[in-house]
């Protein structure tokens, strides 16, 4: 809709009653539009208000050290919290206590760690949901996470920002050594990298798809 749409006719040419009533219907789908938009920014700023007191709760509570001053410090970048929240909930999923049990458990349900990929299954399956919850919380906040989680020392191929790298890699070893799985068994480099790219790369992909 054009801006020219949303201006009065020059009074001085006239309106048809039509027209009038046509303009102010208008105006009225333009106030009720604006009114919509401010509501569920509201909303989202709500939710990430929440999602950010939750993790501060855990900033004050947990004795993981490294792993909260990795959160700190991607807070502290302005990275969103839904975001920073998503990296940490495998193997932390009581830091947000509506987060879901893992249903799956059928290997065919496997997306990002099937084919090729040496870790026990259920590791596999828990890696594969935390994949998926990520690439969900990207829905909201988009634009900003892809500003924030990256380093703008190249607008080709940006990099990622090392608090989150650091934060991923994290996150994941703790997982698989809970999980009894032998170091040597797995690149975590490689594995951190795959994550934050398919993250970024769905985030752009959403911006896009927006945009177009």
């Amino acid at each position: 809709m054009s801006l020219e749409s949303f201006v009065a006719p020059d009074s001085n040419e006239g309106m048809s009653e039509a027209a009038f009533e046509a303009f102010k219907e208008k105006v009225k789908k333009a106030a009720a539009q604006m009114a919509a938009a401010k509501k569920k920014e509201k909303k989202i700023k709500k939710k990430e208000d929440d999602l950010a007191a939750i993790l501060v709760k855990f900033i004050k509570t947990s004795d993981k050290k490294e792993l909260v001053l990795l959160i700190s410090r991607a807070l502290e970048q302005e990275v969103p919290a839904n975001f920073v929240l998503a990296l940490i909930l495998l193997g932390n999923s009581h830091v947000h206590q509506s987060e879901s049990k893992i249903k799956v458990t059928n290997e065919e349900e496997l997306t990002f760690f099937n084919q090729g990929t040496k870790l026990p299954l259920e590791a596999k399956l828990q890696l594969d949901e935390w994949v998926k919850n990520i690439l969900v919380s990207l829905e909201e906040k988009t634009k900003k996470i892809v500003k924030n989680s990256q380093l703008q020392n190249d607008e080709e191929a940006p990099t990622i920002k090392p608090e989150l790298t650091k934060l991923v890699h994290y996150t994941t070893r703790e997982f698989l050594n809970k999980a009894n799985v032998e170091p040597q068994a797995i690149n975590y480099k490689k594995l951190t990298n795959f994550v934050l790219k398919i993250s970024m790369d769905h985030a752009k992909e959403i911006i896009s798809t927006h945009l177009s």
